[in-house]
């Protein structure tokens, strides 16, 4: 019974931590930020210069252009973490000049413990 108790504990506290079970890893803050810049550049691919490809080509253009946050309710943020269910907000926001206009694009990428982008919430000033 002490056994199946720490076995109960130890996940409970790799699922609080972001303990992605599928893939028997973390994602760390870079891989969370490629994986949103990734879906960044497919989005923008019309507005972003054409050199940028991939997500180390767009924080060689914009290199302060994301930050990472947890969930925004703290409370089901705790609950969902729980069960496994963590999420991470990845927020990305630049500014380009395109067509001899300044473009302004914030998005906001709900990425779930593993890697899947859940949703994404786009906002862009022409």
């Amino acid at each position: 019974m002490k056994i199946l108790t720490i076995f109960t504990a130890l996940v409970i506290t790799l699922n609080l931590l972001g303990f992605c079970f599928s893939k028997l890893t973390y994602l760390g803050s870079g891989e969370l930020i490629a994986i949103a810049l990734d879906s960044q550049v497919k989005m923008d691919k019309d507005i972003l210069p054409k050199t940028i490809k991939t997500a180390a080509d767009f924080l060689a253009f914009k290199p302060s252009c994301c930050n990472i946050g947890g969930s925004t309710d703290p409370v089901v943020g705790f609950f969902s973490s729980l069960v496994g269910c963590r999420q991470y907000t990845v927020s990305v926001g630049y500014e380009v000049w395109a067509n001899n206009q300044r473009i302004e694009s914030a998005s906001s990428f709900y990425i779930d413990h593993c890697g899947k982008v859940l949703e994404v919430e786009k906002l862009r000033a022409d």
